[in-house]
């Protein structure tokens, strides 16, 4: 929807189409809904970025999803505010949003007396920005990026608020908020964010 709300003010035939399968979707998996089976609150969260997938700005998605209980508490799908000059910066920049918000997450739960027992885990499926985040001195192919976003480094290294852990592309759950994904991955990963089982046709 994300995508389609930009092009609210001059709709054209297929964003038409697009947003009649989107309600098509909505429609057919009404019944679902999100699942907690798990009786500790410890959380972990994917990341996941879309390099340069808008076509008009070239700036890149953020998606990520943050799971506690067994089931996701929170979840963010959002064009980035500059343009990524890598997929690595894309990826880094995406990290930085769901530590961001772990991070918040955490907080809050401190202060309601449920502190976690154990860091949080972010699973990436990118190396390279994996290795920048745990790397303070990996700075030659990162000079350019925001200041803001080395805040990953102090969760990650001094304060060990945060557990890095790579995973294969195809076991990202949060792929499913940067782009659009064939019938097979789209199900897959929205059935381990539910715990239910989807429908393969929307229409």
């Amino acid at each position: 929807m994300g995508v389609l709300a930009r092009h609210s003010v001059t709709l054209s035939f297929k964003a038409c189409q697009a947003i009649l399968r989107v309600l098509s979707y909505v429609k057919h998996t009404a019944h679902i809904g999100i699942q907690y089976t798990d009786r500790k609150l410890n959380l972990h969260a994917f990341s996941d970025a879309d390099w340069a997938g808008d076509l008009d700005s070239r700036r890149s998605t953020t998606g990520y999803v943050v799971f506690a209980a067994g089931g996701p508490i929170a979840w963010q799908s959002k064009l980035q505010t500059t343009v990524a000059a890598s997929t690595m910066e894309a990826e880094y920049m995406a990290a930085f949003s769901a530590i961001q918000e772990c991070v918040w997450i955490k907080g809050v739960l401190d202060e309601i007396g449920l502190p976690l027992d154990r860091p949080i885990t972010l699973f990436m499926d990118s190396k390279s920005a994996l290795c920048l985040a745990n790397n303070p001195m990996y700075h030659k192919r990162s000079k350019h990026i925001d200041i803001k976003y080395h805040w990953i480094r102090e969760k990650v290294g001094e304060d060990g608020v945060v557990y890095l852990i790579h995973v294969r592309t195809e076991d990202m759950v949060a792929d499913v908020l940067t782009k659009a994904l064939a019938a097979e991955p789209f199900n897959r990963h929205t059935d381990t964010i539910t715990g239910s089982v989807l429908y393969e046709d929307y229409e």
